[in-house]
């Protein structure tokens, strides 16, 4: 099945980004990650290229193993790096953002996607901070993404990461909360291959 189709039955869609391991010990630990996630019944899962566009060929990998041994629906993750004009002006039938941590990040640029005769749906991109060294290391993965004063001041003096994990967790809650009442056509969770902090998320909002 096509995402296009997915979301054109039912929004918001609920949907998982994983990454390829590097060994294979990480990929039975993702594949009974993957069992785990398998449970809360996603409408797709995505799983992306490295840096640069690199690891494709395990991508693809990934792809075949979770379309083959899983009930999930995957799709290969796709962007410009590397490929021709050409290829990437070919269309598409969604937009998947990168993770934010303002909500108002996301309604604007859906605005403008709007403003500017675009009317594929636009599905949020969420990531729960998960411990210090992941909070400050998260601007330097998603460039462009900022914190918004809230969260720093919050955040700012903790260095427990148990602390700061309920802290990203219950975040993360209330903006998917917030993105729901809003209608937004789905939220993309990027996991990390991390089944827990999702989870919470998710239940608070399933």
């Amino acid at each position: 099945m096509r995402i296009a189709d997915i979301l054109a039955r039912r929004r918001p869609t609920m949907s998982l980004e994983f990454f390829p391991p590097k060994t294979p010990p990480g990929w039975e630990r993702l594949f009974r990650t993957i069992g785990k996630f398998e449970s809360l019944s996603p409408d797709f899962v995505s799983v992306t290229y490295g840096a640069g566009g690199s690891t494709r060929e395990q991508t693809h990998k990934l792809v075949r193993r979770i379309r083959t041994g899983t009930s999930v629906e995957p799709v290969p993750h796709l962007t410009c790096v590397c490929h021709a004009r050409e290829e990437v002006d070919a269309g598409a039938d969604y937009i998947c953002t990168q993770l934010f941590f303002d909500n108002r990040d996301y309604l604007d640029f859906r605005d403008r996607c709007a403003a500017a005769g675009m009317t594929i749906p636009v599905i949020a991109g969420i990531m729960p901070i998960v411990s210090r060294a992941n909070y400050e290391r998260i601007p330097s993965l998603a460039l462009g993404s900022r914190y918004p004063a809230p969260l720093i001041r919050r955040l700012a003096p903790v260095h427990d990461d148990a602390e700061v994990r309920r802290i990203g967790v219950e975040w993360a809650q209330v903006q998917c909360e917030g993105l729901v009442r809003s209608g937004a056509d789905g939220i993309h969770f990027y996991t990390l291959n991390r089944f827990e902090p999702i989870r919470e998320v998710w239940a608070a909002i399933r």
